[in-house]
Parts: C-alpha cells; structure tokens; sequence
C-alpha cells in the first residue's frame, strides 16, 4: 500500500536526517515571517516549476488549527496524514464567510457582487479555472450529496440541496463554470475517473456538510471533528494508493480548510477586501511524492498564497489577485525543483 511506503519513507528520512517525526510529537519547521509593509512578498520566491499535473484538493470547514492538529479526535488526520506531508502551521483564513474563502483559493480577489453564502451575479474574474484552460488543462469539482452534474441549488432554500451546500463548491458561482456544467458532479463519481486515469489536472472535492466538519448546527463540535476525520479515514486511501501517488507520480493532496471557528476569531472591523487574517489561524496538510514529509512549514499565508501554490505546481505563472504578492511555499514545501 501507498500509506505504508510513505510511512516507510518518513522513518528513513528521520533515520538519515536527525529530523523528527511530527506525528511523534515535534518536527522540522521552516519559517518565513508574514511580509512588511511596502514589500512585495513574492520578490524573492523561485520561478514556477511544474511538479505535478493533479492537484487533488479535499475542502473541510470551520475548525482552528488547535482544533486539528495535536486533537485526539482526528487521529487519522494526526497518526497517517500528518507524518506522510507537510503541515502548513502559520495559515490564516482572511475573513469568516465560506464562499469568501473559495473565491479567494481560487480568484485571489473577493468580487464585490459576492458575500459568504452568495453571489448575485457570476463571477467573471480571472481565476485558476480560466488559468487551465487557457494551457489546456482541466478542472472538475465533486461534492458529495450533489444530485447531478451541473446542479444549481435553489435559491429559495439558500443555495442547499439536503447536505449539499452550494457555498462549499466554487466553480457555479463563476461564469466559466456555469458554462460547462460538467466540470461539477457529485462525488459518486470521483472513484470510477480515479480508476480509470480520467481525474482532471485540478480536482476539487467537498464531502457533505457533516462530513467536511460544518455540520447544520445540531452537532457538537467534537463530533464533527471525529465526523470528518472518519470521512478522511475513508476516503483518502483510495487517492494515495492510486498512481499519481506512488513512486514517480506526481500527485499532490492538500486537506484544505476555509476558515476557523466564528466564535473565536470573529472581528467585526474586518474588510471584505481580504487580507486581514481575521477568519481565523486555520490548519492544512499538505501530501505527495514531491512533497516534505515530517515537515512543518511556518511560511506566513492566507488563502491567495494557497491560490499561488496551485498555480505554481501546475506550472501556471498568471498569478491572478492576491496570489501575485503571496507568501511563496515552493522551497518550504516542496522537496525538488
């Protein structure tokens, strides 16, 4: 199996490099501190360098950093996943309200026709949509409880369709994701393209509301941690044993979270503009075969730096938004160029 390999990889690298496990409860950490002011944050960074043609990218919801990692009740995410990658320990959400957050991981820029539950007109900005296809690369999106391919919620019901919530999927609210309705199938599909090598070059899968951590408010937050671990558990065996995962694959998984919990990090000072972290210090994990394993990178990001990565590793250089002045991963996290 690909888990045990890369377990088997993370003692040898400990083994030849003194470094520690982070699943054993410390790690290697490399730091770059958040950007002063007046100065480009990505004037230093490395040029682009494709390292992987699938990015595969889980969304989970609402959680702290301290609710994740280190917390007994994700012990998938902190005893398998954790020790195979990178931990990206120094993330902050830019403000409380989903649909901000996937407009901004995938546009860099907050359109002001848009809040965190909706848009009232498509988004027309450049995104890393656009960005493939304009190298002929594809993009596909799989949310689990989706009814059907292309399937817009209605409105009258708050964008949700049973445990389905639109705001947690960002390709219908762009006008170049409304045009192809196929790039937005239910999850049911997911395993049969895995199988059959017809994934798209970036992939984005939301589980249903209580298994990415969200519930719908009758949960406590305890059990929609061990809820959304469980899914993980689950699901994710099937995407690191397939081929783009194995020795010479260049798959990258990235467990991805869209912002912290509201009670604690809510400020009401802060601007949709983004940029202000006040969505909360929010965990991700980050897994491949290019990918740092036992290593913790502190490189100060938001979610416009989590844009920067995509695009970086799909060998794209339109850094659209924010992206373009984002904190650079590439040296931190990835193992060669």
């Amino acid at each position: 199996m690909r888990i045990a390999t890369l377990q088997s990889f993370c003692v040898l690298l400990v083994l030849t490099t003194a470094g520690l496990c982070i699943g054993c409860g410390s790690g290697s950490a490399n730091t770059t501190s958040a950007p002063q002011s007046g100065q480009s944050a990505a004037a230093a960074a490395s040029s682009a360098a494709v390292t992987t043609h699938h990015i595969f990218v889980i969304a989970e919801e609402n959680e702290d950093y301290s609710d994740i990692i280190g917390n007994s009740n994700a012990p998938y995410i902190n005893n398998t996943l954790v020790p195979l990658g990178t931990v990206w320990s120094n993330m902050y959400s830019n403000l409380h309200g989903s649909l901000y957050d996937y407009i901004l991981a995938t546009s860099g820029v907050v359109p002001s026709q848009c809040n965190g539950n909706d848009c009232s007109s498509p988004v027309t900005q450049d995104s890393i949509m656009q960005a493939l296809q304009n190298a002929g690369m594809t993009w596909k999106g799989y949310m689990e409880e989706m009814p059907n391919c292309g399937y817009i919620a209605p409105q009258s019901s708050n964008w949700i369709y049973q445990d389905y919530y639109q705001r947690h999927n960002p390709f219908p609210w762009y006008s170049i994701g409304i045009a192809d309705p196929d790039t937005s199938c239910p999850y049911t599909n997911f395993a049969t393209d895995l199988a059959n090598h017809a994934v798209a070059n970036f992939n984005w899968i939301t589980p249903d509301v209580l298994d990415e951590m969200h519930g719908d408010g009758n949960e406590t937050q305890t059990a929609l941690v061990q809820a959304g671990d469980a899914w993980l558990s689950k699901n994710v065996p099937q995407i690191l044993n397939s081929s783009y995962f194995q020795p010479g694959g260049d798959g990258i998984l990235i467990i991805w979270w869209d912002e912290g919990q509201e009670v604690t990090y809510y400020d009401a000072t802060c601007s949709s503009a983004g940029g202000t972290t006040c969505g909360g210090h929010i965990p991700m994990v980050v897994i491949g075969p290019n990918i740092k394993v036992n290593n913790v990178d502190d490189t100060y990001n938001e979610q416009q730096g989590v844009l920067r990565f995509f695009l970086q590793q799909l060998g794209l250089t339109d850094f659209m938004g924010m992206s373009a002045t984002a904190n650079d991963f590439t040296n931190t996290t990835i193992t060669s160029n």
